[in-house]
């Protein structure tokens, strides 16, 4: 990595480290229980690792919307299907 001031190279640093690719899901706001319809109100987005995010994450709001959950969902978190 460079620094530079005015125009000029004032340092250069060597870097290490990992790169992970983030993707942004649908996630709830707040706490959702049997019986409770989602609204698009209710839906928020945050960034994970793709790595890291189980198989059979919902990935999109229309996968949520009117629908309602069998058990209860915490805010938050990835929701799986």
């Amino acid at each position: 990595m460079d620094i530079y001031e005015a125009d000029s190279l004032a340092a250069s640093y060597e870097l290490s480290g990992r790169y992970e690719s983030l993707i942004e899901i649908p996630v709830l706001k707040k706490r959702m229980y049997s019986g409770q319809t989602i609204a698009e109100a209710d839906i928020t987005w945050i960034r994970v690792s793709e790595q890291r995010l189980r198989k059979g994450a919902i990935l999109s709001p229309e996968q949520l919307i009117g629908m309602s959950p069998t058990r209860v969902i915490s805010e938050s978190r990835p929701i799986l299907d």
